[in-house]
């Protein structure tokens, strides 16, 4: 008997696993229960009547695919969407006819560290995820004298030392005394210390 599927599908014979795609091979006379199987897909199968001596070639319609819905919004918006490594446009976005299973999902904008989680998407269901991405930290800007004037990309913060809020990524700080003036560039990261 020849038994022929999807070219990525599993061929079972009697619930016995046979091969991807197509099987070739002998099987006793009577009654058989055969089936292709794929991942998130139904399975598809047919009982199949053989003869003595006779060669026979089956042919399995291909598993159909089984279906989930996720719905995806951030803060901020305009976030890259990805589902195991897979690029599926940017947030906020309903992606359809996506197939059942458990994904990783990654959230990824500029400015903002990658969000990553797992998640499971159901037949015919609609997952929603609502994300807020970090978008930066509270850190503490200080000099060794008390009262010099702050600055942080041109703008006036206050006298040190002085708490702000920065986005990640690379500031320009600017630190005034009298007439004297330094400045140093920091980074911004979601590791490391906040002063």
């Amino acid at each position: 008997v020849t038994i022929n599927t999807d070219a990525k599908s599993s061929i079972y014979v009697d619930e016995e696993y046979k091969g991807v795609g197509t099987w070739q091979g002998r099987l006793s006379e009577g009654t058989h229960f055969v089936e292709a199987r794929k991942k998130s897909h139904e399975n598809s199968s047919k009982n199949i009547n053989l003869v003595l001596g006779k060669s026979e070639t089956i042919n399995i319609k291909a598993p159909k695919p089984i279906y989930g819905f996720l719905d995806v919004n951030s803060e901020p918006m305009s976030a890259n969407i990805y589902l195991n490594g897979v690029k599926y446009g940017q947030t906020p976005n309903v992606i359809s006819d996506l197939l059942i299973g458990d994904y990783e999902l990654k959230l990824e904008i500029e400015g903002c560290p990658i969000l990553k989680k797992n998640i499971t998407i159901k037949k015919g269901e609609t997952l929603y995820v609502n994300e807020t991405l970090e978008t930066g930290k509270s850190i503490k800007l200080k000099t060794n004298l008390p009262g010099d004037r702050a600055y942080v990309d041109g703008e006036y913060v206050g006298l040190m030392p002085v708490n702000i809020n920065l986005t990640y990524g690379t500031h320009e700080v600017r630190v005034k005394r009298g007439e004297q003036t330094t400045s140093k560039t920091i980074e911004i990261t979601t590791y490391g210390d906040s002063e």
